[in-house]
């Protein structure tokens, strides 16, 4: 009686298996990776738009100054031009002159707060973003230890039906065999 084993079989789908884990634990630690970069990148645009923040408002108080200046200054010119008499011309083109000035440092701090205003919405945005990148992750991870989970179950009971199925067939090649030993004596 000869016996035959075919585990060749088994170990394809053990070899199938051991490479499915190994391509989905690959792709975890990817995941991972994206995780906690993006986690890093999270707390540095937090950093970087509280910062963001400061400067809004400390320009938003510059802003409030230059206006007062230029209003002032505004003012010091309508009364320098009503008695335009009583001032020497040097006193009516300074005057001229701190207007002007005070008028082209208002409009460049409005550009620089509207500038800031503008970078801190856009990195307001790229948070909301990047958390939702930190969320998706999250789920991913979660998501590919349940496949795993099932993978392990699902596939462990496949190799031992396939394996039930090998012992089976053994077991019906023992048998003709035996039946054609019989026959054959």
């Amino acid at each position: 009686m000869v016996m035959v084993k075919d585990d060749s079989g088994k170990q394809a789908l053990q070899q199938i298996y051991k490479d499915v884990v190994n391509t989905i634990e690959g792709s975890k630690s990817q995941i991972f990776t994206i995780y906690e970069k993006t986690c890093w990148e999270i707390d540095q645009s937090k950093k970087d738009l509280e910062a963001i923040i400061v400067r809004v408002a400390e320009m938003i108080a510059e802003v409030d100054r230059l206006r007062m200046v230029a209003q002032q200054k505004k003012q010091q010119l309508a009364r320098v031009s009503q008695k335009f008499s009583t001032f020497t011309e040097a006193d009516i083109k300074n005057c001229y002159a701190e207007t002007e000035k005070a008028q082209v440092e208002l409009a460049i701090a409005i550009e620089k707060e509207k500038q800031l205003r503008q970078q801190r919405d856009r990195l307001q945005i790229r948070l909301h973003g990047m958390q939702d990148t930190v969320n998706t992750a999250k789920n991913l991870a979660v998501q590919i230890g349940v496949v795993m989970g099932y993978l392990g179950t699902q596939l462990g009971d496949m190799v031992e039906q396939f394996d039930s199925a090998s012992k089976g067939k053994l077991l019906a090649v023992q048998v003709i065999t035996a039946q054609e030993n019989e026959r054959l004596r």
